[in-house]
């Protein structure tokens, strides 16, 4: 039913647009969401949840979807226990956004090969959304916490692709919707010192930092005689200019699970727990044979939105949908003294930090902390910085970008997935209803052929993968 449904989405446009411009779209955004949930950590499903990521993605290329997430969300009562999220009361937005996070958080890394995809969906849905709410705000800005990690961007070679791209659609609400989401712009204001500290980011500070969380992991483990009178489980090296992640965060009603209105059950991770990408073994994927990048021609791009300079580096090399390339879900990470995870397939060098670093697009976030930051912390409270921000003009040096598409792309890698899929469940149905000579086709009128068992379950090997 949910390939059909797709292909319906992809080749007719009537039909798409029957469903997107219609309150159908969110019966399906439901529809989809729970069978990506459902199988996220069964290894024999993850074809069909990558399916799922993949159908939002479809739909969420349609501006009037985007726009039509903002209605109200009703009946959360009603919605299977896996799909329900806890004191529940904002938008369909609200609601996928915080799914996606979900699926980000604690899909156990079954889901590294769309991690991508995922973040696409988030992309082509900001610059319509309004009035996210706080605890939607605070999920984003925690990913963002995450994925700008000295960890996390030293864990692989193209992890700041996924970076690039959550930066993206926080630029995107930022420059299109800046009146109408204040949640989110006090919750970037707020997380000023991170994207601070990421703009001036070296290989030598992240370095440091690394070592410190080493050094406070091993003091953490000692018996409690042998520390320190005072209790202090820091490095000296953490004296020294703040990174990214010993950044404090303030406790407020923006912190994951801190807001009444508008929260998500309790399998999600915190901002402190790095989102690891990491370079996939052998005995990963069936197609998986190096951590290399592949061929652009031979991988559909997920992400977009960057800028040209970027987006030439990544079609000369660093495809952003390869299973080559894979992702981890939201895990802790022991980070080695030399700035490296545990089994990393490359060293990071200064020259690689600099090539993407300035190209990370922090210009508009940072034109934003800038001009409101003053005004936010002379607020008494956080009603009181909300209300300022609602009435705030647009900073001056905020120029709006054009709206960005990211498409999912077909390619061999991806057709061929979508062929294993396709056979691994017509080989299965063979296998539950074979009876006579026609086994599936029995009571049909297809006469033309009987699966070959040994073709198909090789098909059903990869589409497992």
């Amino acid at each position: 039913m949910l390939m059909l449904f797709w292909e319906a989405l992809q080749c007719n446009k009537r039909f798409r647009s029957f469903i997107i411009d219609t309150d159908r779209a969110h019966d399906f955004v439901i529809l989809v969401l729970f069978y990506a949930m459902e199988g996220k950590n069964d290894p024999n499903k993850q074809g069909l949840v990558r399916m799922c990521v993949f159908i939002l993605q479809t739909m969420s290329v349609e501006p009037n979807f985007g726009k039509s997430l903002n209605k109200r969300f009703e009946g959360q009562d009603t919605l299977p226990l896996n799909i329900r999220i806890q004191n529940f009361h904002g938008t369909y937005a609200d609601y996928l956004i915080t799914s996606i996070y979900n699926l980000l958080t604690s899909g156990k890394g079954n889901l590294e090969a769309v991690y991508p995809a995922l973040l696409a969906i988030i992309n082509n849905i900001t610059p319509y959304l309004e009035n996210l709410g706080r605890a939607t705000s605070s999920k984003l800005l925690s990913l963002f916490a995450s994925m700008s990690s000295p960890s996390f961007l030293f864990a692989n070679e193209t992890n700041y692709s996924l970076l690039i791209s959550l930066l993206e659609a926080l630029n995107a609400i930022i420059e299109h919707q800046f009146n109408k989401n204040p949640n989110v712009v006090y919750a970037v204001i707020r997380s000023q010192k991170r994207f601070e500290n990421l703009r001036n980011f070296t290989l030598e500070s992240a370095q440091e930092e690394l070592e410190r969380q080493k050094t406070e992991a091993a003091a953490a483990d000692q018996p409690p005689h042998s520390r320190n009178s005072s209790g202090d489980l820091r490095s000296p090296l953490s004296a020294r200019s703040p990174s990214l992640s010993n950044v404090p965060e303030e406790q407020s009603a923006f912190t994951i699970g801190g807001d009444d209105d508008d929260d998500s059950d309790g399998d999600e991770a915190s901002a402190s727990q790095p989102l690891q990408r990491r370079t996939t073994s052998p005995s990963s994927t069936a197609a998986s044979s190096s951590s290399a990048a592949a061929p652009p021609d031979t991988l559909p791009t997920q992400l977009r939105g960057m800028s040209e300079k970027a987006r030439g580096k990544q079609r000369a090399g660093a495809p952003s949908f390869s299973r080559q390339n894979s992702v981890s879900s939201l895990a802790s990470l022991t980070p080695a003294a030399s700035g490296a995870a545990p089994g990393l397939a490359f060293q990071p060098s200064a020259e690689w930090v600099e090539a993407w670093r300035t190209e990370l697009p922090l210009h508009s976030v940072l034109a934003l902390v800038a001009a409101l930051g003053p005004a936010v912390a002379a607020a008494r409270d956080d009603d009181a910085a909300l209300a300022a921000l609602r009435k705030a003009s647009p900073p001056a040096g905020l120029e709006r970008s054009p709206v960005r598409v990211h498409l999912f792309e077909w390619s061999p890698l991806a057709l061929g997935w979508y062929e294993s899929l396709l056979w691994g469940f017509v080989f299965t149905s063979e296998l539950a209803y074979s009876k006579g000579s026609a086994g599936v086709w029995n009571a049909t009128m297809v006469r033309l052929f009987r699966v070959c068992g040994a073709v198909a379950r090789v098909s059903l090997m990869d589409a497992n993968l």
